[in-house]
């Protein structure tokens, strides 16, 4: 009986041991796969990694295939071999291995030629995986660098990655990199301030992703990358047009000034700015609209030069170069809308605000701010903005104003499929935070200034509860769930994704925004 124990127990050993040594026998290196992927051949070797193993071969016989990549020099060849099974292994250890590595496919094949980046990251396993987890990630990332290849270095590693401490910095920045380029030469400038976009842009996304960052310093990031731009295109088309016409001056002083002021709307007024978000501007001037120059005398008038460069920098920023366009600029909210001046004088301004503005245009100037400017016209709005907001109003005329917008916006733009919600105009969403938020501040800002000093949403929620106009409670879960839309929103977008969601996300934040709406406003 032992023997038969005994020879039982060899069976099963020599069993194990023979399909252990047939699958070992089966096993190819990823070098091995790689030479038979170069060449043309089939494999099946990659079925144990990858669900859709036929699609990555593909994609990788289309690599090889390519302009870009047969165009290469032997060295590059010798680069990209000693790069590629790395990289199809080290895509094997990521949790969306296919997408993956067909997101880091195209990306080889937008380096093309520059193959020194290949040698580079075949020397460093770890900013390998750090580029594939990011490409993992966020889709919108990896079209980024596929069209941005320089950017690479930048991003091996999330230590690396400086992020900006405020405007005033990239500012400075974007001022040195432009002293390199002829002065007279827009369309390198233009190009110039459209790389120095993507790279910092670029560079939050690589740590909003990794979830290093809370959502409010990624939107003073993006917000202060915008300021930057805005300050150096007035820089340039103020520049332009002085050489030209000559500089306003004001009568009082007779000296040369700008007398100019950008002011920031909506996202980036309120220093919320997403990575896709539009530009909400107004452009203000101060002085006598109708004065004439009194240098290099022309038939134009104060109000015709800032109306042209108000022109000239939307021009420079919304104009599609090879590199793309910088922002779309929306000047829609200045007085009279589209029928009125491109820039108006702020005395024009305030008359405007306090005699002929509705009661949404109110509204949105609590979340406006100055960007940009000389510092006179920066503290004139500034008065101006305080001046109207703080008027005393109808409760009741104010609360249903309010719910009526509320409404239209939601008829017009909370449009969604059956079983989708949209952040942001969905029932208890961002915008019923903001209105909400507004309604209280347009109420009490007469009585209390203090509700008037900051143009972000989360500051005055705090402001709010600070003066006990909004109980701690409220406030605690307004800006919770403001911040939670807002993170996921950037997400979506990173993924290349709008901002709409499933109806089961969310549920019971919507509804404590709802009870909240359903307390104060009705």
């Amino acid at each position: 009986q032992l023997t038969q124990h005994r020879d039982a127990v060899q069976q099963q050993f020599e069993q194990l041991f023979s399909v252990e040594g047939e699958e070992e026998s089966e096993t190819h290196s990823f070098p091995e796969i790689w030479e038979q992927i170069r060449d043309g051949e089939t494999t099946e070797a990659l079925n144990q990694w990858f669900e859709n193993s036929e699609s990555i071969t593909q994609s990788l016989q289309q690599l090889m295939e390519s302009h870009s990549i047969q165009s290469m020099s032997r060295e590059g060849q010798h680069r990209l071999d000693r790069l590629m099974p790395l990289l199809i292994e080290a895509a094997t250890e990521l949790e969306c291995a296919d997408e993956s590595l067909l997101r880091a496919i195209r990306l080889v094949e937008g380096i093309g030629r520059r193959s020194v980046y290949f040698s580079m990251l075949a020397e460093n396993s770890q900013s390998l995986q750090h580029l594939l987890t990011l490409l993992q990630k966020s889709s919108w990332i990896a079209e980024q660098l596929a069209q941005t290849p320089m950017m690479l270095e930048e991003l091996m590693s999330v230590r690396s990655v400086v992020m900006p401490t405020g405007a005033e910095p990239l500012m400075s920045e974007l001022e040195l990199l432009s002293s390199r380029v002829d002065v007279d030469d827009l369309e390198q400038q233009m190009e110039l301030m459209r790389h120095f976009q993507r790279r910092n842009i670029l560079k939050i996304a690589a740590v909003d992703v990794m979830d290093r960052l809370p959502v409010m310093k990624v939107s003073d990031a993006l917000t202060w990358i915008s300021e930057s731009l805005v300050a150096h295109s007035f820089r340039l088309c103020w520049n332009e047009m002085t050489r030209r016409m000559g500089q306003p001056r004001k009568r009082s002083e007779g000296v040369a000034s700008p007398g100019f002021v950008a002011i920031g709307y909506g996202k980036m007024g309120g220093l919320e700015l997403g990575y896709g978000s539009d530009l909400d501007m107004v452009f203000l001037h101060d002085g006598d609209p109708e004065s004439p120059f009194s240098r290099k005398q022309r038939s134009v008038s104060r109000r015709e030069f800032y109306v042209r460069l108000g022109q000239r920098m939307i021009h420079l920023m919304t104009t599609r170069t090879m590199s793309g366009r910088l922002y779309e600029i929306d000047s829609r909210l200045r007085p009279n809308g589209n029928s009125g001046l491109l820039v108006t004088d702020l005395e024009g301004f305030r008359s405007y605000q306090l005699e002929a503005a509705w009661t949404w245009e109110h509204q949105a100037l609590i979340r406006a701010r100055a960007v940009f400017g000389g510092e006179a016209a920066i503290q004139q709005f500034e008065a101006i903005r305080h001046e109207v907001l703080s008027q005393k109003r109808d409760p009741e005329k104010l609360r249903s104003d309010v719910c009526e917008m509320r409404e239209k916006m939601r008829e017009s733009l909370g449009h969604c499929k059956a079983g989708e919600i949209h952040l942001k105009q969905m029932e208890g969403g961002m915008v019923d935070i903001e209105f909400i938020v507004q309604y209280l501040i347009l109420l009490w800002a007469a009585e209390y200034p203090a509700l008037l000093r900051w143009s972000d949403n989360v500051r005055q929620i705090e402001s709010l509860a600070k003066e006990k106009r909004l109980s701690r409670k409220d406030a605690a879960t307004l800006v919770q769930n403001y911040r939670q839309f807002r993170r996921r929103a950037y997400h979506l977008f990173l993924e290349n994704r709008s901002a709409r969601v499933a109806d089961q996300e969310f549920v019971e934040e919507r509804g404590q925004v709802v009870e909240i709406w359903n307390r104060l406003m009705r």
